[in-house]
């Protein structure tokens, strides 16, 4: 039996506001790296996937930038 194919209402379409938020993200994130990208987008709310989606990345990256942003920084010690 052939698949029926869905109808035009049928098909999802992305919120209104989600394009909004995707247009201004891209437009916030133009002319900087995709690590510092990825972690203003991720504290903006964004899923990984959506963040790795915009910025054309997987979302293993998006979950390993943000891992490495988060250890804490080991302090220096001082000898001598």
């Amino acid at each position: 039996m052939a698949k029926k194919r869905k109808s035009v209402a049928q098909v999802e379409k992305p919120d209104a506001l989600m394009l909004i938020a995707r247009l201004l993200a891209v437009h916030v994130t133009k002319e900087t790296e995709t690590n510092e990208a990825a972690l203003v987008l991720s504290g903006a709310g964004f899923d990984d996937s959506d963040v790795a989606q915009m910025l054309g990345i997987t979302e293993s990256t998006v979950r390993g930038i943000r891992f490495r942003n988060n250890k804490p920084k080991r302090k220096k010690s001082k000898r001598g």
